[in-house]
């Protein structure tokens, strides 16, 4: 699932890591998937969530996505979610993806998968409510920055490894102190931000968006 394009990129990343090892990989939009064609079980293959963290938690449509996945029968899987990096002067603040990753971690492995590995990849932070666009050359810093971290997390899990960094537990502990706020954002965002939010005064209710949304 990508909203703005940062996780689309990061799955790009990880088909071509597995292409380069000679693996065959497609990335599919979680809207457009027939999980009972498109999702295959048994244990020579390997399901990638990714998407991007909303809310500090995971976005409603990929709970519902995975909770409708078939039963994994030892299907391998990881989870990565993006999240937002900023760049202040010559470092990199890493975003966090609090409980978003480790849920879709929980529901996969309570659905039969072997969940070899969860990693939260900093790409480019895009929130434009919050903070104004970044510059050029610090998106680049970040986006290449973020691709070492793909390219790292892939190389472990194409090896037959597993891959849960220590600071992704970190991220779960500060997510768990936020979980009532997360709750909270993700019902109020479902069934009210989703109806009010435009991008700009200069939306003119053409409704191409609402045509085109899968939510």
């Amino acid at each position: 699932m990508t909203g703005t394009g940062n996780s689309f990129r990061a799955a790009t990343w990880m088909a071509e890591a597995a292409r380069s090892q000679g693996t065959e990989a497609r990335v599919i939009p979680y809207e457009k998937a027939c999980v009972e064609e498109e999702v295959e079980a048994g244990s020579d293959q390997l399901l990638g969530i990714v998407m991007p963290t909303h809310g500090f938690i995971s976005p409603w449509p990929i709970i519902r996505f995975a909770m409708g996945l078939p039963r994994g029968q030892g299907t391998h899987a990881f989870v990565a979610p993006t999240r937002g990096s900023v760049r202040i002067g010559r470092v990199c603040l890493p975003g966090s993806e609090c409980t978003a990753a480790y849920l879709i971690a929980l529901i996969l492995w309570l659905r039969g998968y072997s969940v070899r590995g969860v990693r939260g990849i900093d790409m480019p932070l895009n929130w434009m409510s919050l903070i104004p666009g970044l510059h050029p050359k610090n998106v680049e810093v970040i986006r290449v920055r973020a691709q070492g971290q793909v390219s790292a997390f892939m190389a472990t899990i194409l090896s037959g490894s597993r891959s849960f960094r220590w600071g992704t537990f970190v991220h779960l502990s500060f997510g768990l102190l936020l979980l009532p706020i997360s709750v909270l954002y993700l019902l109020f965002g479902r069934f009210f931000l989703s109806k009010l939010f435009f991008a700009n005064f200069r939306c003119t209710g053409c409704g191409l968006c609402v045509e085109n949304c899968p939510n």
